[in-house]
């Protein structure tokens, strides 16, 4: 079962909203699932999502387009050996 952190929904709605200026077609409700899933649940390292948003445009969207090219969106894990740039070891957040 897909987990998800809710403890962090306005930044990720910023996020959100921002990557959907890169890709307008992108699904509002799959890139939050996705980004909320990335963030420390699911067996996934935490994100820091301030850093995340506040990123200039190539980290961005190397660590936001990633998430969803390589979520398994069945386990809720980051698959294919992607390693989000803003992600912090679970043992520090």
């Amino acid at each position: 079962m897909v987990d998800f952190n809710k403890d962090h929904s306005k930044v990720v709605a910023k996020i959100v909203a921002r990557a959907r200026g890169f890709a307008p077609d992108e699904d509002k409700m799959s890139l939050t699932m996705d980004i909320m899933a990335a963030n420390g649940v699911n067996g996934n390292d935490r994100i820091d999502l301030d850093a995340l948003l506040a990123a200039d445009d190539f980290n961005f969207t190397h660590d936001v387009f990633g998430i969803i090219r390589h979520m398994d969106r069945e386990t809720g894990r980051i698959g294919g050996f992607f390693l989000p740039r803003f992600a912090r070891a679970s043992a520090a957040a």
